[in-house]
């Protein structure tokens, strides 16, 4: 997976702030299960672009070292 545009890594983070803002104000238990799901979907697949973001990017002899920070 190589990502083009790293503007994609922004993505899940906006959908991120905008899920603690609906998980605040929205109380029914279905809506706030729905909107919990969508964030942790949303938090794995930004993690999964971000890691493969750095796979491309990071040259092999220091890539360890980066994913350890």
């Amino acid at each position: 997976m190589t990502i083009k545009h790293p503007h994609w890594l922004f993505w899940p983070y906006i959908s991120r702030g905008l899920g603690d803002v609906l998980i605040a104000t929205i109380t029914p238990l279905p809506i706030a299960l729905l909107l919990l799901f969508t964030y942790g979907l949303s938090t794995s697949a930004g993690m999964a672009v971000f890691k493969a973001t750095l796979q491309d990017v990071v040259p092999e002899p220091v890539r360890g070292r980066i994913y350890t920070l």
